[in-house]
């Protein structure tokens, strides 16, 4: 059985190409008691990539949390089961900005992101703070 890692090997050499450092199933604190699947950083944009074997509606509850402090939030599932999300959900991915990404041997953007309408800017520097202290300290 495919395992959630496995989707994040393919992901973030994506995310690296796009000129993120990227940071692995990275704590965002007190406000979020889950993890970021991949977190990408580039200058002072974070994009955040939620990963799921299935389960969209898990996952939309965790995509809305990252909204608050992410300019750009994503969800990624295998090739299959995201086509079947494009087609079912497309316009709740929409109406919130989320991206879906269909996940194979590459990457496949099926809906870009949107900038966040309510992200939070203290939160916003609360996690890029996190981010300069893990980076700094050679973590990744």
């Amino acid at each position: 059985m495919m395992q959630e890692r496995l989707l994040y090997d393919i992901i973030e050499p994506y995310l690296k190409q796009k000129g993120y450092i990227v940071l692995r199933e990275f704590p965002v604190g007190k406000w979020s008691p889950k993890r970021v699947d991949l977190l990408g950083v580039k200058s002072n944009e974070l994009i955040c990539v939620e990963v799921k074997l299935r389960n969209f509606r898990r996952v939309l509850k965790q995509a809305f949390y990252r909204l608050l402090f992410s300019d750009y939030v994503c969800v990624a599932f295998p090739y299959l089961y995201a086509m079947h999300v494009n087609r079912t959900y497309r316009d709740t991915l929409e109406e919130h900005g989320l991206g879906l990404m269909a996940v194979d041997g590459d990457v496949r953007v099926l809906t870009p992101p949107k900038r966040s309408e309510i992200l939070e800017d203290d939160y916003k520097s609360y996690v890029l703070n996190l981010v300069k202290v893990k980076v700094k300290s050679g973590g990744r």
